[in-house]
């Protein structure tokens, strides 16, 4: 993470509401095991259909705990251990896929993953955060032979999921964010920003300015969800038209920001 600070600052520690839970079930990977509806009386979508055996598998969790955070639509109040579970929730689902890779034919490994990234795009376009913070790891890093890199798509999803509240896209976005890192410190905001919003620590002095940024940015950008559920799973995107087009957003934004949290 970026330093803005120039003392180190204590962290703080925060209780557990529930004691950490169990991996969810993993999802059945096979190509007939796709889960759309359950019977033609349910029409579930499928991040009901995931957030049912989620509860199910998880009967500690609920609403307003730990394990049922993993399912709000803001995640600023959840810390970034919580979130990292939650990230690997999401991994999971791809994990007996993966593992099974050797023994399929590459045809039925990519119909098959296709399903499973199209079940994680419905949960993000439903409001899912840790299924955005997913899709940003998985379009920055790409999947050979199934899906080539797009930086376009991994910095749209995290851009998201920084808006709302995740403490692990601004660190997969750093290129992207550390102008407005910098644009925080040149006009010597930090020591305002620290005591008007009673930071406590380096780390969430950077995921504050990197929330309060990116909800700023993605309203003058015009992206939200019901952009990004218009968007097919796989298409060539250019980084650079995306930066150009951005960098003028970006720096319309700044000092608006700076204006509400300094």
């Amino acid at each position: 993470m970026p330093r803005l600070t120039k003392k180190e600052k204590p962290k703080t520690k925060t209780k557990k509401d529930v004691e950490k839970q169990e991996p969810i079930e993993q999802v059945d990977t096979t190509p007939k095991a796709k889960p759309r509806k359950r019977n033609s009386e349910d029409d579930m979508t499928i991040i009901d259909y995931i957030k049912q055996e989620f509860f199910k598998s998880n009967p500690d969790a609920d609403e307003n705990g730990t394990g049922g955070a993993f399912f709000k639509a803001d995640l600023s109040d959840v810390d970034y251990d919580d979130q990292n579970d939650y990230f690997n929730i999401m991994k999971g689902m791809f994990t007996s896929l993966n593992i099974n890779k050797p023994k399929m034919q590459l045809e039925d490994f990519v119909d098959s993953y296709y399903d499973l990234l199209e079940m994680a795009t419905e949960m993000a376009v439903c409001g899912c955060v840790p299924a955005m913070d997913y899709l940003c790891f998985i379009y920055k890093k790409g999947i050979d032979d199934v899906m080539p890199i797009n930086l376009t798509r991994a910095h749209e999803w995290g851009l998201l999921a920084t808006a709302a509240g995740s403490k692990l896209s601004p660190e997969r976005l750093r290129m992207f964010m550390d102008p407005v890192y910098r644009y925080v410190i040149d006009n010597d905001a930090v020591e305002s920003i620290i005591q008007k919003h009673d930071i406590q620590s380096d780390e969430d002095l950077v995921n504050f300015i990197a929330y309060s940024f990116a909800n700023i940015f993605n309203e003058k950008q015009k992206l939200n969800l019901g952009y990004m559920s218009k968007k097919s799973l796989i298409s060539d995107e250019s980084f650079q038209v995306f930066l150009k087009n951005t960098s003028k957003v970006r720096d319309e934004a700044l000092p608006v920001m700076l204006k509400f949290i300094a």
